[in-house]
């Protein structure tokens, strides 16, 4: 059995007094033993540290189960977690340098997040199995998105998180999943032209647009982020991202995220959600 050691701070009172705190509030210790062991897991913490069944063991013989109880009830350590859907590799594709690297400094540090560039993604017919891809496009580059969607049908245990600007607000895809037949981004895109075609005020942003990459193809639609958006963007990321991989048990998985889109304006503060559902025009379902 493993364990994760968790972040904690101590203050040595004396050789046979210390005092511990972590997240969940503070606790006396006046075990020698336990002391002793404490001090020498305190640097390991820092890192996110393991620690396992057989080492404890070693250290407190027969009362290694009180001192395992007693340890996680103070959450000093915690039972390690095998991620969500044996996902093994947690990759992120994103044109916003300030969003990626807020998201890559920020996550749980038991995550590791590998990159690559978005003008690689031509080069990758399939990502590795087990892999959690997320994109985020700002400026929004549909072919991109597509080319990441179509490597991961051709991908074995491959899920996509997408998301994007899209008319100065934030919009985050349902999880795809190939294998399970859930809707793309492709699905999401064809029901959200077709919604924003009925919608008058929208829609003269979208033709705007449009009749601008018409008359120049190079041109991409990219919003402007202040600080506060791009705290508020990668913090809902990274909230789903834990969430789907399921190392952090305080950031419980929701299903739900398999079948809703989400929407942010990010200038009112709200959010609104609807169903994910397929579009008659795509082919994923096939």
């Amino acid at each position: 059995m493993l364990f994760k050691i968790n972040k904690f701070i101590f203050y040595s009172v004396n050789k046979n007094l210390l005092i511990c705190q972590s997240e969940s509030g503070i606790v006396k210790i006046h075990n020698r033993l336990l002391i002793d062991f404490l001090k020498g897991l305190e640097a390991e913490s820092r890192g996110g540290g393991i620690i396992t069944y057989d080492e404890i063991q070693e250290y407190f013989l027969e009362e290694s189960d009180d001192v395992i109880d007693f340890l996680m009830s103070h959450n000093l350590i915690s039972e390690k977690n095998e991620s969500n859907f044996n996902i093994r590799q947690v990759l992120l594709i994103s044109n916003s340098p300030e969003v990626k690297s807020m998201i890559i400094n920020n996550i749980n540090e038991n995550i590791e997040v590998d990159t690559i560039d978005i003008d690689e993604i031509g080069h990758h017919d399939k990502f590795k199995e087990n892999t959690l891809i997320v994109m985020f496009l700002n400026p929004y580059i549909k072919s991109k998105a597509k080319l990441v969607r179509d490597a991961a049908m051709n991908s074995k245990n491959c899920f996509v998180l997408t998301s994007y600007m899209y008319n100065d607000s934030f919009y985050l895809d349902a999880v795809f999943s190939p294998e399970w037949k859930t809707p793309c981004h492709i699905c999401n895109m064809g029901i959200l032209d077709e919604t924003i075609s009925h919608n008058r005020i929208s829609k003269n942003y979208k033709d705007f647009i449009d009749n601008l990459m018409n008359q120049y193809p190079e041109f991409t639609p990219e919003s402007v982020l202040n600080k506060r958006k791009v705290i508020n963007i990668a913090a809902f990321m990274i909230n789903k991202i834990e969430a789907i991989v399921g190392l952090d048990v305080q950031i419980p998985f929701d299903l739900n995220d398999f079948k809703n889109n989400y929407q942010l304006d990010l200038d009112l503060q709200k959010s609104f959600t609807d169903t994910s559902i397929h579009w008659e025009l795509c082919d994923c379902y096939e």
